[in-house]
């Protein structure tokens, strides 16, 4: 963001703004209500002091404060005093509440005329955000005109790890209505267990973190080679500890107490982001049939098995530059070998490197980059 100081463009009262926030909350969830499905939801995010940078259509880039309203992993709702055109591109610096103030990208993908010279301004992230580390308000709105979340859709094998009995039980009694296959353990000894006998898409974690045994649990998690998705679900808000728990091998939070509605999404998005975990599911080149790719596929093959390994240690180094050099080496040459899935999921890698503020932010992307590489194989392998 550039060194020049915002204009606040906003020019309301305390009152006035707090009139509008509290009409436009009420209008969401008078149609949120009208909707038998699951909406993603919003963190209440209401500051005044959030700069956006935008640049316009025409050329030129326009720096203001905003009043923003709520906050969700892909985006946030703000209050403007001008009109800014859809798709634009924009930065946003969010106020975290242990201090920091990152800078996130994204566009603008709607501007409603609310009144006078105020707009109601919603803004895409190109990349999710953990809403837990901006917000201390656990009260949640529904975000509307986002695609929603049917609970059939909701499936896959998930392990939740959680010393208190009630609490699995509630878990259990909240996704009994989806195809979810939900296995629990009370430690780390009957998670490690479970994690070695089944494989699972993610792992969720009911945790008290101020204890190093939980953190321990991650590391031990990640150690066992689990490289799926791992929300921590926590009462804490102390910004440190729970950092600490992302770099352990946590990759997203969910806050304490939690609306079902919240878990739902949130295990939704996860699912559609990492995919299934490979249970023995081979992957095969599209030019396997071509005449003298065989023995290019073949060495591709043991190459990339060798190139997994490779990304492991990378990953559990925090090695980004060799992992990145590694991703690379699959983005060239895969596609054009027959295996552009694996190609595309390199560049994925590489794009989430980009953006990355640590390399504990990559374990998990880069782990599954390397399963991936194992599952490709030839067909006359098989067969034989």
């Amino acid at each position: 963001m550039s060194r020049h100081r915002p204009r606040d463009l906003v020019r309301l009262t305390p009152g006035e703004r707090n009139r509008l926030l509290n009409q436009l909350d009420r209008e969401e969830a008078a149609q949120a209500e009208a909707t038998p499905h699951i909406p993603q939801r919003r963190w209440e995010y209401r500051r005044r002091d959030v700069a956006v940078s935008v640049e316009h259509p025409a050329g030129g880039v326009s720096r203001f404060l905003v009043c923003s309203r709520n906050l969700s992993d892909g985006g946030i709702s703000f209050l403007h005093g001008g009109f800014l055109f859809e798709g634009s591109h924009c930065r946003v610096v969010l106020p975290r509440f242990d201090g920091s103030a990152p800078e996130v990208t994204g566009r603008v993908r709607r501007c409603c005329h609310v009144e006078r010279f105020v707009h109601d301004v919603e803004i895409e992230f190109d990349e999710p955000i953990e809403p837990q580390m901006f917000v201390q308000s656990r009260r949640l709105q529904p975000e509307v005109g986002v695609d929603t979340v049917d609970l059939p859709d909701l499936n896959g094998a998930v392990l939740f790890v959680d010393l208190t009995e009630s609490d699995l039980l509630l878990l259990a009694h909240q996704l009994q209505s989806t195809d979810v296959e939900l296995t629990v353990a009370t430690d780390r000894a009957k998670a490690l267990e479970e994690l070695g006998r089944h494989d699972f898409e993610m792992v969720l974690c009911d945790l008290n973190l101020r204890g190093d045994g939980e953190i321990d649990l991650l590391t031990g998690i990640r150690d066992a080679g689990f490289d799926g998705p791992i929300v921590l679900v926590t009462a804490e808000t102390d910004g440190a500890t729970i950092r600490r728990a992302l770099e352990s091998g946590a990759d997203h939070m969910l806050s304490k107490p939690y609306d079902p509605v919240e878990l739902f999404a949130l295990m939704y998005r996860l699912k559609s982001e990492c995919g299934p975990v490979p249970q023995g599911d081979l992957v095969y080149s599209t030019m396997e049939s071509q005449p003298g790719m065989a023995p290019l596929i073949t060495r591709f093959v043991e190459e990339s098995r060798q190139i997994a390994g490779q990304l492991r240690i990378a990953a559990d180094a925090g090695d980004l530059d060799r992992a990145r050099g590694l991703c690379l080496n699959l983005k060239g040459n895969a596609a054009g070998i027959g295996f552009a899935s694996l190609s595309h999921a390199a560049a994925e890698v590489i794009a989430l490197m980009d953006g990355a503020e640590s390399p504990q932010q990559l374990t998990s992307p880069i782990r599954r980059l390397g399963a991936m590489c194992d599952a490709i194989s030839l067909r006359s392998d098989t067969a034989a």
